[in-house]
């Protein structure tokens, strides 16, 4: 079986799963779907099904009676079920393309984000540039962020979460490693800054946390919600700068430098890209490092060599 295909199914085994589990507690899930925020829903099953219940009635509100009827629910729940999400939902502005880019994240939640940004889009864009880049900004716009999805825990703007989707506890450590890793810093560099913060943790510990850090907290949890983010602002009648609209990318790729991003993509490995020197005016990256091959060292010329750049 091809691996997409075999990605597909056990996702399809892990909704199944889910909805099973929370269509047995049938009255529980109706409770849920009358309330407006579902964040700390403590059953997952329950917090995750409503979450799916909520897309399928904007995308197609008659096919919730036929779902939740296969489920085992009674015509009366499907009854209560149908009333509270149509109730809930009544007020959706947020165009059902972008939410069906994001089915696992609350409609609810990608509305109110929505209504935000189209009030006042200014103070959603990091900036225009990376040159226009700053630690405090970052913060502040994923701050706002956080307090509408609540990923993790922010006692600054009073969020206190149970379901956490963070290895870090806080905020704090969440954004101090996204800035290092858009800076093109390296796992080294970022481990050994957790240690001079941490100094009673011990190597093991560092490491282990640091990568967590980055293939959680920053590469999955805020690389979802900056997606959701720069997808809104690519909607919006306000003119966004295109820096900012792959903000979402650069957080994934782990630098702000067009170049790099575009020899990752080439497949070329992230500690090697944020070492290699290219000017940002320059276009053709590939035809850069040809012609400065006797610069670059010959570990880095191997790499290149093995990705077909040389």
């Amino acid at each position: 079986m091809p691996a997409d295909e075999k990605l597909k199914n056990n996702e399809k085994k892990e909704i199944e799963s889910a909805t099973s589990k929370a269509t047995k507690d049938s009255k529980k899930l109706v409770k849920t779907l009358r309330k407006t925020d579902i964040s700390q829903e403590e059953n997952s099953a329950i917090r995750y099904t409503s979450i799916l219940l909520r897309g399928r009635h904007l995308r197609n509100p008659d096919s919730v009676s036929s779902y939740l009827r296969e489920k085992g629910l009674s015509d009366e729940d499907v009854a209560a079920a149908e009333d509270a999400l149509e109730s809930t939902l009544q007020n959706i502005e947020i165009p059902e393309s972008i939410l069906r880019r994001n089915p696992t994240v609350d409609p609810i939640k990608q509305n109110i984000l929505y209504r935000n940004i189209k009030q006042n889009p200014d103070i959603w864009i990091v900036g225009a540039n990376r040159h226009e880049y700053s630690y405090d900004k970052f913060e502040d716009v994923t701050k706002q962020l956080n307090s509408i999805f609540k990923f993790v825990n922010d006692e600054d703007f009073g969020v206190e979460t149970n379901n956490k989707e963070t290895e870090n506890w806080a905020i704090g450590p969440v954004i101090y490693g996204g800035n290092e890793w858009l800076n093109g810093h390296s796992y080294n560099a970022i481990i050994n800054s957790r240690q001079n913060f941490y100094e009673d943790e011990d190597v093991d510990t560092a490491i282990k946390k640091s990568l967590e850090t980055v293939k959680t907290d920053i590469r999955f949890v805020l690389v979802k919600y900056y997606s959701i983010l720069t997808t809104l602002l690519e909607h919006i009648d306000t003119e966004v700068p295109d820096w900012m609209l792959r903000f979402d990318q650069m957080l994934e790729m782990g630098s702000m430098r067009y170049n790099r991003i575009k020899l990752m993509s080439m497949g070329v490995d992230r500690s090697v890209a944020v070492n290699l020197y290219i000017p940002d005016e320059v276009e053709d990256v590939v035809n850069y490092l040809q012609e400065n091959r006797s610069s670059i060292a010959p570990f880095y010329q191997r790499h290149l060599e093995n990705q077909g750049i040389f």
